[in-house]
């Protein structure tokens, strides 16, 4: 919804499956962000609609059922173009 916009980062759809664990890393434009906890609802919502709120704070509970949370003391900068991809890591 535009009323979240400014909140918001859009990013179009990704290739393969949606299998994002605990430990595995969120990546923007190269700054690695380990994982460390994911709602119980969070990983459907991105499946379905696209939608994924993370944290970063690195709590190790998420906070709400649709929410992932990073290890990263700042959220790095994202603008148009800003690469963004999960990374296993085992």
């Amino acid at each position: 919804p535009s009323c979240l916009a400014e909140f918001c980062y859009l990013i179009g759809p990704g290739e393969g499956g949606c299998d994002i664990q605990v430990g595995d890393q969120l990546v923007l434009d190269g700054v690695r962000c380990p994982i460390t906890a994911i709602g119980e609802t969070a990983l459907e919502s991105f499946r379905q609609l696209g939608h994924l709120t993370v944290r970063f704070d690195g709590a190790d509970l998420a906070a709400q059922p649709g929410t992932m949370h990073v290890r990263q003391p700042a959220i790095p900068p994202l603008s148009a173009g800003t690469d963004v991809r999960f990374l296993r890591v085992r």
